[in-house]
């Protein structure tokens, strides 16, 4: 029954408003705490042995999403604690603080536009004594290129700095919404890096900052990538802190004013593929050494607790 109720729907709109305690007296609250966490737990992530509770963010049409609408949050772990609420507040509290622990990593995911969209709609709907808790993040494809780069073999579109005279094709919603800026590079970026100062802000209790990359996107975007490789093996760190566009955004991890008891890890994965491909000097020798050293460029900039790295 508990199940029942708490696994109705993982979909949360613009327009939810959080219920009021039910009246009703409820079988629930006298479950041993071990049992009601097994529940908490199962019903957030379909798997007793899961620790990712995943936040899913869609687009509205672009008239409604660069318009003041927010988008669509889509996590049965934020469904759960929107259920625990109907049951009471003492509930409630017991959950946030269970799923918000550091046992559980909250996975945001936005691959159709910045993740500067879905944590900017998480700040607005998700109650502060949920979010305030939150101490682990994934931020899963964080992400330039991926958000501009057009279906093709090249990187015109990416390259054009004003792309209000580049022919316009089957753009995704956020590029055709970018087009109207003189500089698209720059447009992109910002949005970007106005994710990553949202963070101290949507989760100040932030201690554990996971983030995917991909380490072709983090590759400098006025040259070559055969150029890029001949840069980085004159001048391997300071090649990356003058020039990386993923840097020069992570960089604003700096100003949090708790990032010294936060630990950072970047977890390398190949997303951008269809870039990788058009440089054959990327052999897995080189990918490893910008890695590294890339790894090494954040670690002079962001005076964290840790940063360390894994593919």
């Amino acid at each position: 029954m508990a199940e029942n109720m708490l696994k109705h729907h993982s979909r949360l709109d613009a327009t939810t408003t959080s219920p009021e305690p039910c009246s009703l007296s409820f079988p629930f609250e006298s479950l041993p705490p071990e049992l009601k966490q097994a529940i908490y737990h199962f019903a957030a992530t379909d798997d007793l042995r899961e620790r990712d509770i995943f936040v899913k963010h869609t687009l509205n049409t672009y008239a409604e999403t660069y318009n003041g609408a927010l988008g669509i949050l889509e996590s049965q772990g934020l469904l759960v604690l929107q259920k625990m609420r109907m049951v009471s507040k003492h509930t409630f509290t017991e959950a946030a603080d269970f799923l918000a622990s550091p046992l559980f990593r909250w996975v945001l995911i936005s691959d159709m536009q910045s993740h500067k969209f879905l944590l900017r709609k998480f700040r607005k709907t998700v109650p502060a004594q949920i979010r305030e808790r939150i101490a682990y993040v994934y931020l899963q494809r964080f992400t330039v290129l991926n958000h501009t780069h057009l279906p093709t073999s090249d990187l015109e579109l990416w390259q054009a700095q004003d792309i209000r005279s580049q022919p316009s094709r089957n753009w995704p919603i956020y590029v055709s919404h970018m087009s109207q800026f003189a500089n698209f590079r720059w447009a992109v970026m910002r949005d970007v890096g106005i994710g990553i100062t949202l963070l101290p802000h949507v989760f100040p209790a932030l201690r554990k900052f996971h983030v995917s990359l991909d380490i072709v996107d983090c590759m400098p975007i006025s040259t070559s990538l055969s150029r890029c490789i001949e840069e980085f093996s004159q001048n391997s760190v300071g090649f990356w802190t003058k020039t990386s566009p993923i840097l020069s955004q992570l960089d604003w991890l700096r100003f949090n004013s708790n990032i010294g008891s936060i630990d950072i890890l970047v977890v390398w994965d190949d997303f951008c593929r269809q870039q990788r491909h058009i440089c054959e000097e990327l052999t897995e020798e080189v990918i490893k050494d910008l890695q590294q050293t890339f790894i090494a460029a954040m670690g002079n900039l962001i005076p964290a607790k840790s940063i360390t790295s894994r593919c």
